[in-house]
């Protein structure tokens, strides 16, 4: 048996649904660490709050849920969480928009990947009634939690074809031609940011990748098509936390 399955039988994680998001962080070979830090949420009194996972490389806290539809008082956790996340993050002068602050994410439901489509869901907080300016009200402290809202987001986990890193992606498209078959994948790899980070991508001899960068060098353009969201190393992860199944109370 291997470790995972040997700590939720021994009732280190509190649901299955949390099992199965560290089996495929397991095997997908993402560094995470399971209740890592927990936070007196001083707003809401000698309320303590541990989120399910700290994922280091993504810089990112994680929360594992059956469903969006959160009741009072998980609502009220999350909330303040992101509230004090945000604005420490104001405070010390960073730009709310950018890739360096640490982010808070919502995952709903199992992770899988038909070959088409993800079946869970990933949910972030966002100030409520956002105005036209988007990047200008984020930049501003919340005095009060209830102005944020679970709000749906378009980010996955993606395997870059070119740095080959594997990292929560917020943008991806295909480009398809007349018969509507995908012929390019458009992707935005934090890691291939070559104008922040110094790193650009190549393609490698005989990989059958094409590449592009925009002016800001945050897009890249590849013809493996499926790599990005389906690749071996993600499908490995998804696959075993399908497969994987609750051990029988008393089993060894």
């Amino acid at each position: 048996m291997r470790p995972i399955e040997t700590w939720y039988r021994d009732n280190l994680f509190a649901s299955l649904l949390e099992a199965r998001w560290a089996i495929f962080f397991d095997h997908a070979n993402i560094p995470y660490e399971y209740e890592y830090l927990g936070y007196k949420l001083g707003e809401l009194g000698k309320t303590w709050y541990l989120p399910d996972f700290w994922l280091p490389e993504q810089n990112a806290w994680a929360e594992i849920k059956p469903h969006s539809d959160l009741d009072s008082a998980a609502m009220k956790k999350i909330t303040h969480f992101e509230q004090s996340l945000r604005n420490k993050f104001i405070a010390e002068g960073g730009d709310v928009m950018e890739s360096d602050r640490t982010n808070f994410y919502v995952f709903v439901g199992s992770p899988y990947f038909n070959g088409r489509q993800h079946t869970y869901e990933v949910f972030q907080l966002w100030p409520r009634g956002e105005p036209l300016d988007i990047k200008e009200v984020n930049n501003q402290p919340l005095e009060d939690a209830s102005e944020l809202k679970l709000t749906s987001s378009s980010t996955r986990w993606i395997n870059c074809p070119f740095c080959e890193r594997i990292s929560l992606g917020y943008w991806f498209e295909q480009v398809r031609d007349v018969c509507n078959r995908a012929i390019e994948e458009i992707v935005c790899c934090r890691y291939c940011w070559g104008y922040k980070s110094g790193y650009y991508p190549k393609p490698k001899p005989g990989g059958g990748a094409t590449w592009h960068t925009y002016s800001d060098g945050s897009r890249v353009h590849t013809n493996r098509i499926g790599y990005v969201l389906g690749s071996p190393q993600l499908m490995k992860g998804y696959r075993a936390a399908q497969s994987f199944k609750a051990p029988r109370k008393g089993s060894k």
